[in-house]
């Protein structure tokens, strides 16, 4: 009788929904209800969650003397990476490149569990570099949105799909994740066509000297016919930039809470996507400044976000308020040192910003001038990655030699240098996939660097493709205090 009888998934449907960590995006209404196994799995990543919590406070409070010196091979990848990020509740580290590739590798068990194509059949335009990366839902179901120096922006249903690792000496063969959604962010953007790679960095393809050709024809109310010949692709090859300047390419800031995406680039506003609509919703106008180079936002309802330019200026807006008269705080101690980050901590009043000749700033929305300042923290290197650690009070620099974590205090608590490929060393990095850079003896540089949401744990990849993990070494921690 209770074979043939229907049995009622009304239950597992009201616990899913009260289960959920965050906004569920594109979720598929009308298909079928979730599971119990899916209950199951979403109690266990709260039950993760919580216990990351709290280590992450335990951490927090000794971050400040922890020596960030431990580092660990994980693999190697043959694409100059641009740009990476970290998983808050998987050992995933998501590594970008400037071919619109995507690897993923797990830090842990020091091996690439996902590579693979952002663009359609395998294409690998070089308008297609990666310049952003974010991930939506990190807590539950986990998407990724990848955006390229062309403005497009681009949404994928997972950062790693379920990959089974082949037997024997096979090679194997990464899936695809399924794309979701694709759409401009910016219309007019304008990717860099500087020549070399690496961190704000791409090769020209034609359709990007196309897009320079007929944007200036466009500027000069001409009719744009001009069309891409070998001695316009060869020109841009050889460094010509067509006397138009670098582009910004297109930098994007994501919060979770209220679902918006912020958008900015050389058209000197900022536009503001609700992505579950798919529809730009705003366009703040970003007056007297330059191209826009980096965006923040105050991670809780998303009202209050802060740009960086070209020309060092440093501007903190409210969205609630009226564009003219929407601008908190403008900090011009940078100029004219081009911004590399800025970055607003969770819930309070603290802004931190990073300049290209190295000085690190920190700032209260309270107050106009900066309220301490790291002086030179690469000499004789440009500064090109700034990351604060928004669960403990540490700052990670990255030159093109060397990757620097400092303290709250603007001491030093670490410092590797591009060159060294982990303490775990031959053995695992040579099982590594590609194999690339093993016997490479050039001047090797950072490509790319993240820190870990909650956990001590960084992330560098170098310029000949190694990735390797940054951890702060455990003698260095503070035993906790002992009740008597």
């Amino acid at each position: 009788l209770r074979e043939t009888v229907c049995a009622s998934t009304l239950l597992d449907w009201a616990g899913a929904h009260f289960t959920e960590f965050d906004i569920s995006l594109f979720a598929n209404v009308s298909g079928p209800l979730q599971s119990s196994a899916s209950l199951v799995e979403s109690r266990e990543r709260n039950r993760r969650m919580v216990r990351m919590e709290q280590d992450a406070r335990i951490m927090s409070s000794q971050a400040v003397a922890m020596k960030w010196i431990d580092v660990r091979a994980v693999a190697s990848m043959k694409e100059p990476a641009t740009m990476a990020i970290m998983h808050p509740l998987e050992s995933h580290a998501v590594v970008a490149s400037s071919r619109g590739t995507v690897s993923v590798f797990d830090w842990e068990a020091q091996a690439q569990v996902g590579h693979y194509s952002i663009g359609s059949c395998g294409n690998f335009s070089e308008a297609m570099s990666i310049s952003s990366l974010h991930l939506i839902n990190p807590l539950g179901q986990a998407k990724l949105l990848a955006g390229t120096r062309d403005g497009k922006v681009r949404i994928f249903a997972s950062h790693a799909p379920d990959f089974v690792p082949p037997a024997g000496n096979q090679a194997p063969v990464f899936p695809r994740p399924r794309l979701l959604t694709a759409f401009t962010a910016l219309p007019w953007a304008s990717p860099s066509i500087s020549v070399g790679y690496g961190h704000n960095q791409a090769m020209p393809s034609a359709s990007t000297v196309g897009q320079n050709q007929r944007l200036k024809a466009h500027q000069q109310n001409l009719a744009p016919t001009l069309s891409v010949n070998d001695t316009g692709l060869d020109s841009a090859l050889s460094g010509s930039t067509l006397n138009e300047p670098e582009g910004c390419g297109l930098v994007t800031a994501w919060n979770q809470r209220s679902g918006i995406l912020f958008a900015g680039g050389n058209d000197k506003e900022v536009r503001v996507w609700d992505i579950t609509q798919e529809m730009c919703v705003e366009e703040i106008a970003v007056a007297s400044m330059g191209g826009i180079t980096c965006i923040s936002h105050d991670g809780v309802s998303g009202n209050i976000f802060a740009v960086g330019n070209t020309n060092g200026l440093v501007r903190v807006m409210d969205r609630r308020m009226d564009a003219r008269t929407g601008t908190v705080a403008n900090w011009r101690e940078h100029t004219p040192s081009k911004i590399c980050n800025v970055f607003i901590r969770p819930g309070q009043a603290e802004v931190v910003s990073a300049s290209e000749n190295g000085d690190v700033k920190y700032w209260d929305l309270r107050h106009r001038e900066s309220v301490f300042t790291l002086a030179d923290t690469h000499p004789d290197h440009t500064l090109q990655y700034m990351v604060a650690h928004e669960s403990a009070p540490v700052v990670m620099t990255a030159s093109d030699a060397t990757v620097k974590f400092w303290n709250q205090r603007g001491s030093s608590i670490g410092a590797v240098p591009a060159n060294r490929s982990g303490a775990s060393g031959a053995a695992s990095y040579m099982k590594t996939l590609a194999g690339y850079g093993a016997s490479r003896t050039q001047m090797v540089r950072v490509s790319a660097a993240a820190l870990h949401g909650y956990l001590p744990v960084a992330v560098m990849v170098s310029d000949d493709g190694r990735v390797s993990c940054i951890q702060p070494v455990k003698a260095s921690m503070r035993p906790p205090p002992t009740l008597a």
